[in-house]
């Protein structure tokens, strides 16, 4: 076998092996129904965080923007902050799967 045979088949045996690597479309459907969202301001976010998720003895060492509560299925975060509303819409999405299951 020659040095150029060679060379052809062992790309020809990466192409192989890796075809299968490639990524695959996906359609994972996600149902938010019942989800509320509240715009308040960030001073408000943060007291019922604390209320709510927190443990209202132990202090606070960091500041929310926005947040998740599980057992209402509401949003809370300011408004026109997208990138946080969107971060707080995947925990709503997930919280099914994570929450109950700590129950």
């Amino acid at each position: 076998m020659s040095a150029r045979q060679k060379w052809s088949f062992g790309g020809l045996l990466l192409i192989t092996l890796f075809s299968g690597c490639a990524s695959k479309p996906y359609y994972h459907e996600h149902n938010l129904a019942q989800l509320n969202v509240v715009f308040t301001d960030i001073e408000t976010i943060n007291k019922l965080y604390r209320e709510r998720l927190h443990q209202a003895q132990k202090p606070m060492d960091h500041y929310v923007y926005g947040f998740f509560d599980p057992y209402t299925n509401t949003i809370y975060v300011e408004e026109m902050n997208f990138e946080t509303l969107g971060h707080e819409v995947t925990h709503a999405i997930f919280a099914p799967y994570n929450f109950h299951a700590k129950r």
